[in-house]
């Protein structure tokens, strides 16, 4: 990974047809897995290299893909917090704030899995996650205010301790 990652930047870059095959067909599915490494440069690397590839993924894969990467993140960063390093819950947190500005509606369907991890980021003992968190709260509930209504009370009992002086 170490070596992959910096020479699949601009192969990346490329047609996004070619990048979207890339993804379905080769990559996704180990990538995804090494988010659960036992080895933090992995884990980091994984990251780093599924943002890359999402920020330029068409919509219709990226859409796909919401199923395959939010119960990992929830898996990451939910309510366990299986992540021990604050830089990679930062990253997964900008990860998923890529997701969402770039989902839209379809992010709906994944509300459950969103508020879990947003959840957890207002719990973060890390300050910049809990910024995170709570721009990426602001972005979910200003895109989808129509749908966010039953997950409003899960969202305000997780923040409020995060409102506390601290």
């Amino acid at each position: 990974l170490t070596k992959l990652a910096p020479s699949a930047q601009p192969l990346l870059k490329g047609e996004p047809q070619t990048l979207s095959a890339l993804w379905e067909r080769l990559l996704r599915t180990p990538l995804l897995k090494l988010l659960a490494d036992p080895v933090e440069k992995n884990r980091e690397l994984a990251i780093t290299l599924c943002s890359i590839i999402l920020a330029d993924l068409p919509t219709e894969p990226l859409l796909v893909s919401l199923s395959h990467i939010l119960p990992l993140v929830v898996g990451r960063i939910g309510p366990t917090e299986a992540e021990p390093a604050e830089e990679l819950r930062l990253q997964l947190f900008e990860l998923l704030q890529n997701l969402c500005r770039r989902s839209g509606p379809p992010l709906a369907a994944y509300l459950p899995e969103v508020v879990s991890i947003l959840a957890a980021g207002f719990a973060d003992a890390f300050p910049d996650v809990k910024k995170l968190a709570c721009a990426i709260c602001v972005d979910v509930c200003d895109s989808l205010a129509g749908r966010i209504e039953p997950h409003v009370a899960s969202l305000v009992h997780a923040l409020v301790p995060a409102l506390s002086h601290q």
